[in-house]
C-alpha cells in the first residue's frame, strides 16, 4: 500500500479537525443551548429582582428613588425582562413601577402574572425563597412560555431590608408591595435550530475551502522537511556534505540551521572518535605492552634470585651437616655462599638505581668537567685491566665542561666500562673517549675488542635481563641490568645511547647536544691565580 505523503496527510487532517470541531459545536448547541440560555436567564431575573427590593426599599423610606429607578429600568432593557412593582393597601394597590409597553398589553399580563390567571399554572419552579417563587408558565394570551417571578415585601419588613410574606396570588390584604418579573423564552428552541442549520452549512463551506487551501499550501510547507529529509538520510549513512538551504523564516529553518550545526559537529566528533580510538588502540597496546614487560621482569628476577638462593641454601645446609671437618673446605663453603650474596646485593642494588632513573622526573643541572669524570671512573678499572692483562686507554681533552646531571653521568659511565671489562677478550683492549660534537654538546665512546654482538641482538641489549650470553653472564655475575640503567639514565638526561658491531670489537655510545659549556676568556688567568 502506497504511503500518504505529509502534502495530503496535512489535508486530511485539517478536514478531520474542522469535522470533529463543527461535529461537537453542533452537539452541544443540541444539548445545552437551552439549557445554558435558560441558566443565564434565571441568574439575569436574580439579578434584577435584587434591584427591584433595592428600589422598593428606597421608595419606603421616602428617599429619592430616581437613580435606583433608572437603573432598574436599564437592567430590565438590557435583560429583556418586562417588570411590575405595586404598593398596595388594604383596599387597592397603585403601580409605582413598570417598564411593560401599555399597548402591547404589558401591564394586564403582568397583573394576570401576579394573581396566578397567566395560563394553565405553574409547569417548573426552578427557585423559591421568602416572599418570591420563580417558575415556568404559558401565556394565557399568547399561549407560548415564559418564565415568571413573583414576590411579595410587607411593609412591616421594610426596616430589616429584606423579603417577607407570601407571593401566591394577589388580594391586597395585607400592607406591602407586590412585584412580578417575566420574560419569554420559547424562541429559544427556534433560534437554537436556525443556528444549527447556519452552522451545519458554514461547516461544510469552511471544510472544504480548508482542504483544497490546505493542500495548496502544504506544498510550500512540506518543501523544506522534504530537504531535511534527504539530509537525514545522508547523515545516517555518514554522510555530512549536504546542508540545508531552505529559508522559511520559521522554527523549520531553526530546525534546519540546528540540522546543519549537528552535521559539522556529528562530522567533527568523529574525526575526534576515530582519532580517540586509535590513541585508545595505542594506550591499550602499550599497557599490554607494560604488562607483559612487568610480567617478565618478574620472571626474570626470579630467574635470576632462583640460582644464588639455590647455591646458597646448598652450601648453608651443607655446612650446618657438618659435610667437611677442612677449615679450607669450611672456607671455601662460606666464600661461595658470600659471592652468591654479593651477586644479589649487586642485581638488587642495580634494580634499585634502574628504578630510581625510570621514576625521576628529569634532570638536574650542575656545572661540572665530564673529562675528569670519565679519568676518575676508569682509574677504578686500573687494577682490574692489570691483574686480566688488559690494556685500559683513556683519550679525554684536558677539560670538557658541561651543564648536565653529574649523577646520571656516572650512571653512564661506570654501566659502560663494567660492561666492557666484561666482554673483553683476554689481553684485549678498552678504549674510552671523550669529546665535542658539532651541536654544542659531548659524545662518549667506549670500545672494547672481543666477539661481536649478533645482529638480531643489538636492540634487545637495552632490555632488562637481556643478556647474549647467559653463561658468561652468569660466570662473572652479570644481572643484564646495566645497559638499562645506562638508557634510563639518557632518556632523563635528553640524550641518546647505541651501540654497533666495529672492526675488531664493540663500541658503545652516548651523547648529549646542547650542553658544553663554553670556557671563559680568562680562564687561564684564572686558573693561574687559583694555583697560587
Amino acid at each position: 500500500m502506497k504511503k500518504l505523503s505529509v502534502q495530503t496527510k496535512y489535508a486530511l487532517v485539517l478536514a478531520a479537525i474542522l469535522v470533529v470541531l463543527v461535529g461537537l459545536q453542533l452537539l452541544f448547541n443540541h444539548v445545552f443551548m437551552e439549557k445554558y440560555y435558560l441558566s443565564r436567564k434565571l441568574d439575569r431575573i436574580g439579578e434584577i429582582r435584587a434591584q427591584v427590593e433595592e428600589y422598593i426599599r428606597e421608595n419606603s423610606a421616602g428617599a429619592g428613588a430616581e437613580d435606583s429607578e433608572m437603573k432598574l429600568r436599564t437592567g430590565c432593557e438590557a435583560a429583556g425582562i418586562d417588570a411590575l412593582v405595586i404598593k398596595a393597601d388594604r383596599k387597592q394597590g397603585v403601580v409605582i413601577f413598570t417598564n411593560a409597553s401599555e399597548l402591547g398589553g404589558g401591564p394586564r399580563r403582568l397583573l394576570n402574572a401576579l394573581r396566578g390567571q397567566n395560563g394553565d399554572g405553574e409547569l417548573a419552579v426552578y427557585a423559591e425563597g421568602d416572599g418570591y417563587r420563580v417558575y415556568r408558565t404559558q401565556d394565557a394570551f399568547t399561549g407560548t412560555e415564559q418564565i415568571d417571578c413573583v414576590g411579595f415585601v410587607a411593609a412591616s419588613q421594610m426596616s430589616g431590608g429584606t423579603s417577607k410574606g407570601s407571593a401566591d396570588g394577589i388580594s391586597f390584604s395585607e400592607d406591602g408591595y407586590y412585584y412580578v418579573l417575566t420574560v419569554a423564552v420559547a424562541e429559544i428552541a427556534e433560534t437554537a435550530d436556525i443556528y444549527n442549520r447556519l452552522l451545519i452549512r458554514v461547516g461544510l463551506v469552511t471544510l472544504l475551502i480548508g482542504a483544497v487551501t490546505m493542500y495548496l499550501v502544504s506544498g510550500r510547507l512540506t518543501r523544506p522537511i522534504k530537504q531535511m529529509t534527504s539530509l537525514s538520510r545522508k547523515m545516517a549513512d555518514l554522510d555530512f556534505s549536504e546542508r540545508y538551504t531552505g529559508g522559511t523564516g520559521d522554527e523549520i529553518q531553526t530546525l534546519g540551521v540546528n540540522m546543519n550545526e549537528m552535521a559539522t559537529k556529528l562530522e567533527s566528533a568523529i574525526e575526534n572518535l576515530k582519532a580517540a580510538n586509535t590513541a585508545l588502540a595505542e594506550d591499550i597496546a602499550e599497557k599490554d605492552e607494560t604488562d607483559r614487560q612487568r610480567r617478565e621482569l618478574l620472571s626474570n628476577i626470579s630467574h635470576e634470585l632462583k640460582t644464588p638462593i639455590a647455591v646458597i641454601q646448598g652450601y648453608a645446609e651443607g655446612l650446618k651437616d657438618g659435610i667437611s671437618e677442612d677449615a679450607e673446605m669450611r672456607d671455601r663453603y662460606c666464600d661461595v655462599i658470600a659471592d652468591e650474596a654479593e651477586k644479589m646485593n649487586r642485581m638488587v642494588r642495580r634494580l634499585l638505581d634502574l628504578d630510581e632513573l625510570e621514576s625521576r622526573a628529569g634532570a638536574a643541572k650542575d656545572r661540572f668537567d665530564l673529562a675528569e669524570m670519565l679519568r676518575g671512573e676508569a682509574n677504578a678499572f686500573l687494577l682490574k685491566s692489570q691483574r686480566d692483562g688488559v690494556t685500559l686507554t683513556v683519550d679525554v681533552p684536558g677539560e670538557l665542561s658541561v651543564w648536565s646531571d653529574d649523577y646520571l653521568w656516572e650512571q653512564v659511565l661506570q654501566n659502560y666500562l663494567s660492561n666492557a671489562f666484561h666482554y673483553v677478550n683476554t689481553g684485549g683492549t678498552v678504549l674510552a673517549r671523550a669529546e665535542k660534537n658539532a651541536r654544542e654538546g659531548v659524545k662518549v665512546t667506549v670500545f672494547n675488542t672481543g666477539d661481536a654482538i649478533p645482529d638480531e641482538s643489538l636492540d634487545k641489549i637495552w632490555n632488562k635481563f637481556y643478556k647474549v650470553d647467559k653463561a658468561r653472564t652468569r660466570a662473572y655475575g652479570g644481572s643484564g641490568i646495566g645497559l638499562s640503567i645506562v638508557q634510563a639514565a639518557m632518556d632523563r638526561l635528553g640524550g641518546s645511547c647505541a651501540a654497533a658491531n666495529v672492526p675488531g670489537g664493540v663500541e658503545f655510545t652516548a651523547e648529549l647536544d646542547g650542553c658544553l659549556v663554553p670556557p671563559a676568556p680568562d680562564a687561564a688567568g684564572t686558573e693561574a691565580e687559583e694555583s697560587a
